[in-house]
């Protein structure tokens, strides 16, 4: 197995990657039923190489495509996790953008989506969370909780690495309800804007 370290490479090594895991498993490109692929938020290269890969798999062994993203699979993990006895209105999952924004997405009790990942400033963040209630919180920049937030938290969980246990359960679930993604048009979640230097 090639041990990647430096991340800029990827696009060289990500379909030799594949394909030693598929040896490693005993499986080949005719076993697999689809392709689970994690959309973003996240780097614009790496997004475009993981979801292109993925895309041109699933064109030519003719197989389904099942796009998530990180903060609705955090949202899953956590919703996933908890005791059958919690009470609670909402889940939030904020991830930091970079300063002054964030990534957010929004449940309710019931695993519904209330809010679709969105981008938000701290102002729009802090609109939002006036009309949450009892909320489990997935955040990956506690320190950074707005204290109107930490009045209406139950809970807060800071370990934001998807889980691939849960992710696989998710992946099932979509699967068995057929709510693959289409091929053609199906693109990486940006959230917001290329950020450049000058």
């Amino acid at each position: 197995m090639i041990n990647s370290q430096n991340t800029r490479n990827h696009a060289e090594t990500i379909n030799l990657l594949i394909s030693n895991v598929l040896e490693e498993s005993g499986y080949t490109i005719n076993d697999i039923a689809g392709i689970a692929v994690c959309g973003g938020p996240g780097s614009y290269t790496g997004l475009r190489i993981g979801l292109a890969t993925a895309k041109g798999i699933c064109y030519a062994a003719n197989i389904s495509l099942f796009l998530h993203n990180r903060l609705s699979l955090l949202a899953y993990q956590v919703f996933s996790g908890l005791q059958p006895q919690q009470v609670f209105d909402n889940i939030c999952v904020i991830l930091f953008a970079r300063d002054g924004e964030y990534f957010v997405t929004g449940y309710n009790s019931m695993f519904k989506c209330i809010l679709q990942p969105t981008h938000f400033t701290d102002i729009q963040l802090n609109e939002y969370i006036d009309g949450l209630s009892n909320c489990i919180l997935s955040i990956d920049c506690p320190d950074r909780i707005p204290e109107l937030l930490l009045q209406k938290t139950l809970l807060i969980d800071t370990n934001t690495v998807l889980n691939h246990e849960s992710w696989a359960k998710f992946v099932e679930e979509n699967f068995e309800c057929n709510k693959s993604v289409n091929l053609f048009d199906s693109e990486p979640l940006y959230l917001k804007g290329v950020y450049t230097h000058k």
